[in-house]
């Protein structure tokens, strides 16, 4: 909540006799206005008692009170304490004794200002500000507005750089988001990746990668970035089932252009949790409910984008502009102790004296490291040292986020006849992340060489599985390569389509008679109520497995001495509380569907529920699932309508 400044007249009003005389005497007006709040009011807002007083004010109190202006006639307490001192009232001391002995000292430009009613203090909650009266702020001459401009001064191109290259990141991205894809991204309950993950992404990316020592993100920053800004940007999700999965959003992303791609991996990085302070600076903070990490990195965003691009800045240099423009980036309310900073060997850092190893190494590292990784600087080197930056020109648009320049045009996916899919280092992440659903890679581009992927009979009854038809391959293919599909492929194509489901398998349960005579009495029973039961032979039936518990006790029930025993379904739940979870599993796929939501919940899973249960009551689950989503529909078009 903003505090709320008190018109003067009130402010007044709450002070004893005493303190309003003491206003008086220091404006040089009579002392029988103090009497009333009003009368002393209305002489101090007239333009001649204004100029008075800013005439009998000294230099430290004008800079002061022209610091509160430049803030808009608001400054947080601690940013005006910090340079020109404290407002000493008792409650901020610990017992009547220390705050007499504070009187002592002489008063501060802050407090000289405060006795002379040119401004308030006011409070609510966390928020503290010393406030200039807006009835005195209006008389007073106008200053220039606070502007954060960062004076940087030019060097010399360095003789060893590290350029970025933004194929790093968006290739590690697209195995990413494969892995994702296939199911391979399993997440600890810290939201993390676990080991095995990391290990498929490292050897997705580069097939001799060797992870020793590394046993979770912690020992691995990059993968960590990649999972916290591909969350922030809305590129994959944790599932219910423990599994990162792509969004619908992520293929729309691999369809943009590299700057559109970059500009959306760096909101991304901004909104999310990583966290430069404690990954790459060591710092331990344990008060993160004070923290704003994303109003920090905006505000760094704002700062870099005054920097020319393709120009060299020493990393000294930026972090000590920042500090003359624009210290509290980081804590705008001026507090450095609340948040009981440590370092790795435990000593505090808190208060402002620390800036340049908190605020200072959070600059460096966002720079140095998080930029790079987003391709958008490159580095000089000294003894391998980064010490300088230059932002690149397209690294300067997407941050300012003003036009981006014109990127290099992507190629095509080359197939030939010999099934085999060429995908040229500079193809879209769109073809070779589709490309990857429907063929197996052969080659990586792990040394910026084309992959290689190959159509085989394998590959592409994977991707029926997956719900992708032989329309859709195809269609792909012709629009990917801009050429028609090699006859001799498309005819294979097809071919395998057609093989597809001709061996299957399902879970039922065996009816076995002595003869043909005994089954085809149990037909003719109406006792039993003979589900649909499949013939197998002639002394065989196959019974749906979720019928056949029913229909067991029917048949004992009818007397036909029915033998052996049933193992009941691996399942902790009851047929009343399957058929409402079915209901619920329905429900929730299709209203995600509705509402544009991602699932987590595929058709074999309700699959899977149906078969533990009679056909009946899947029937009546659906029946359930369908009204209620009637019921959504109808409320949401209301809404619209609304």
């Amino acid at each position: 909540m903003v505090p709320t400044i008190r018109p003067l007249r009130q402010w007044l009003t709450h002070l004893h006799e005493s303190e309003r005389r003491v206003i008086a005497r220091y404006w040089a007006l009579p002392i029988e206005v103090a009497s009333s709040p009003d009368d002393l009011a209305q002489a101090l807002l007239t333009p001649a008692a204004v100029t008075r007083m800013l005439e009998m004010l000294g230099p430290d109190e004008r800079r002061a009170l022209e610091a509160v202006q430049a803030y808009s006639g608001e400054i947080p307490v601690l940013i005006m304490e910090r340079e020109f001192g404290r407002l000493r009232v008792p409650d901020s001391y610990p017992n009547p004794r220390s705050y007499l002995l504070a009187l002592e000292e002489p008063s501060s430009a802050t407090e000289r200002l405060y006795i002379r009613a040119l401004l308030q203090r006011i409070a609510s909650g966390r928020d503290h500000r010393y406030s200039i009266p807006h009835e005195l702020l209006a008389l007073l001459p106008p200053v220039t507005r606070r502007s954060v401009h960062l004076q940087l001064t030019e060097i010399d191109t360095p003789s060893a750089m590290l350029v970025s290259d933004i194929g790093v990141l968006e290739r590690y991205m697209l195995e990413l988001l494969t892995l994702a894809q296939e199911g391979q991204l399993e997440v600890v309950h810290q939201g993390g990746l676990n080991k095995a993950s990391l290990v498929r992404l490292a050897r997705r990316c580069d097939p001799q990668a060797k992870l020793n020592g590394i046993t979770r993100e912690e020992h691995w920053p990059f993968a960590r970035f990649l999972r916290c800004i591909a969350i922030g940007a809305n590129l994959i999700r944790t599932g219910s089932d423990g599994l990162m999965h792509p969004t619908r959003e992520a293929l729309a992303w691999m369809q943009l252009s590299t700057g559109e791609r970059l500009r959306r991996l760096m909101e991304g990085w901004i909104v999310s949790d990583w966290d430069e302070l404690t990954i790459f600076c060591g710092l331990r903070i344990p008060t993160t409910f004070r923290r704003d990490i994303r109003h920090g990195k905006q505000w760094l965003q704002q700062l870099v984008a005054q920097i020319p691009s393709e120009t060299w800045f020493s990393f000294d240099n930026l972090i000590m502009a920042i500090q003359q423009a624009e210290p509290d980036f980081l804590r705008p309310d001026g507090d450095y102790d609340s948040w009981r900073i440590t370092d790795r060997t435990g000593q505090p850092r808190n208060g402002f004296q620390h800036w340049s190893g908190v605020e200072g190494r959070l600059i460096y590292a966002v720079v140095g490291e998080s930029l790079r990784w987003l391709g958008l600087v490159d580095l000089g080197l000294e003894e391998q040292r980064p010490i300088s930056f230059r932002l690149t020109e397209l690294g300067a648009a997407v941050i300012r986020g003003s036009e981006l320049p014109h990127g290099q045009p992507t190629e095509r996916l080359v197939l030939q006849p010999n099934f085999d899919v060429i995908a040229p280092p500079s193809c879209s992440l769109y073809g070779r992340f589709q490309i990857g659903r429907i063929a197996e890679q052969v080659s990586s581009n792990a040394n910026q060489e084309a992959s290689i992927f190959r159509l085989t009979k394998r590959s592409i009854h994977g991707a029926f599985g997956h719900g992708i038809g032989i329309v859709e391959i195809l269609s792909f293919l012709e629009e990917q390569t801009s050429r028609d599909v090699p006859q001799n492929v498309a005819a294979t194509i097809r071919e395998w389509a057609g093989e597809y489901g001709r061996v299957g398998l399902r879970q039922v349960v065996l009816l076995e008679a002595d003869d043909s005579t005994t089954l085809e009495r149990i037909r003719r029973d109406k006792r039993v109520r003979l589900p649909a039961v499949e013939q197998i032979g002639e002394r065989m039936w196959a019974v749906p497995d979720g019928e056949a518990a029913g229909f067991a006790e029917r048949l004992r029930q009818a007397g036909y001495g029915l033998a052996g025993e049933i193992e009941e379904p691996k399942s902790p739940f009851s047929e009343r509380e399957l058929a409402t979870i079915l209901a619920a599993l329905t429900f929730y796929a299709e209203a995600s569907g509705l509402l544009a939501l991602e699932a987590d919940v595929s058709s074999n899973v309700r699959r899977r529920v149906m078969r533990l249960l009679p056909d009946r009551v899947v029937n009546r689950s659906y029946q359930s699932s369908r009204e209620a989503i009637e019921q959504l529909r109808a409320q949401l078009d209301r809404n619209h309508t609304e």
